[in-house]
């Protein structure tokens, strides 16, 4: 039970909660002539917009390599009625859901993530609140610096979707032109050119 000031006709609450969620009544009782009388329920729900919404595994920044699973999570801190979740890669949206499977993550993965926490507020729906992440950076870098099981052409020019053709501390190569044929797997820094 609830009691307002004495006298007063009005039930203030300062801060309302999701606690304060629940069947409300007014209750008047007469001293003088013993009378006592109430008025219907009415039921309050609170609802909560959603806010902060986090992905984990932290931290903002992640590197990782080709062929590594790579599984994230988005929560929110705040927030009651259904509260969905979009993920967004550089901006455009990837997937729906609170978990974002990537599976065996290539070059192509790299970028940055976000996560849009979505609940709806009211019963018409019109009233739509959304909670975006801090952004997440994602580079995945080659498992391996040889280049194998490809065919060649002496001359031919390959594009970074063919192959990788950058290890740790190199430059990135953004086209390559083979040189001479070779029959053995090569490091890649005697079979190629940086074309410019």
């Amino acid at each position: 039970m609830v009691r307002g000031p004495q006298g007063s006709p009005q039930l203030l609450v300062p801060a309302v909660g999701v606690s304060h969620s629940g069947n409300y009544s007014c209750q008047v009782h007469s001293e003088g002539e013993n009378v006592q009388k109430s008025s219907t329920w009415l039921c309050i729900t609170v609802r909560m917009p959603v806010a902060n919404a986090t992905i984990t595994p932290g931290p903002l920044s992640h590197k990782v390599h080709t062929g590594d699973p790579v599984t994230l999570h988005c929560s929110v801190q705040v927030g009651s009625a259904l509260v969905t979740f979009t993920w967004l890669h550089d901006g455009q949206e990837v997937a729906r859901g609170a978990i974002l499977e990537l599976g065996d993550v290539n070059v192509g993965h790299s970028g940055t993530y976000q996560c849009v926490a979505t609940n709806q507020l009211g019963q018409d729906g019109h009233c739509v609140l959304r909670a975006l992440s801090p952004e997440l950076a994602l580079e995945v870098t080659p498992g391996s610096p040889w280049v194998t099981g490809l065919p060649w052409r002496r001359g031919q020019c390959w594009t970074p979707t063919s192959w990788a053709l950058s290890r740790q501390g190199d430059p990135q190569v953004t086209n390559a032109e083979l040189l001479e044929p070779h029959e053995r797997q090569q490091d890649p820094s005697d079979i190629y050119e940086i074309m410019l």
